[in-house]
């Protein structure tokens, strides 16, 4: 294993193996410490909500890392697809004919999509248990890097902050040109 590995999993053992939760806020606080010291950023995926305890706020919930949810099979590796030879759909894509002239269909090669999910299997679950946060089936080994670079670059650190878009609103109502709206946000928050 890289050092990166080793020194990822030892930050997160560090920042959320050490602490005990006792609030939901306590552990959202940590979580973004991960976050920042690790360049890995883990979502909910599936939790339940505890009404009966605003403090912990989640009877449970599962995280994984953003990199890596489940395709489905429409989004699989396999580029290629039947089309119906009347098909209308035409494009600058490869197509090839089928050899054999009772065969009506064409094969047509389909650019496969980059996308950002590597099926990364790094996650936790955190449980609520006599009043505390714990974490348990953790996996902190990513299949993809996790550095400064790679994490910069995912989509959802492409989006406005609620302060970013609440100083905005005003521009984006009046019809700003896009060019002035990401000067604007640059100067104020940059």
């Amino acid at each position: 294993m890289s050092d990166n590995v080793h020194s990822s999993r030892r930050i997160f053992n560090d920042i959320m193996l050490s602490r005990r939760f006792t609030s939901w806020n306590n552990f959202e606080t940590c979580l973004k410490e991960v976050h920042k010291y690790t360049h890995t950023k883990y979502v909910m995926s599936v939790c339940k909500k505890n009404s009966d305890d605003p403090t912990l706020k989640y009877f449970f919930v599962r995280y994984v890392c953003t990199y890596g949810r489940k395709r489905s099979s429409s989004e699989s590796d396999a580029c290629v697809q039947d089309v119906d030879d009347d098909s209308n759909n035409h494009s600058s894509e490869e197509h090839t004919t089928s050899n054999s002239p009772t065969q009506s269909r064409q094969r047509r090669r389909r650019r496969s999509s980059t996308s950002k999910y590597c099926h990364c299997q790094s996650g936790f679950w955190v449980r609520a248990v006599n009043g505390e946060l714990k974490l348990t089936s953790i996996k902190t080994v990513h299949n993809h890097p996790c550095t400064e670079g790679y994490i910069s670059v995912d989509p959802s650190k492409r989006q406005l902050t609620s302060s970013e878009r609440l100083y905005l609103r005003t521009f984006l109502l009046s019809n700003t040109p896009t060019r002035s709206l990401r000067y604007l946000v640059s100067l104020k928050f940059n």
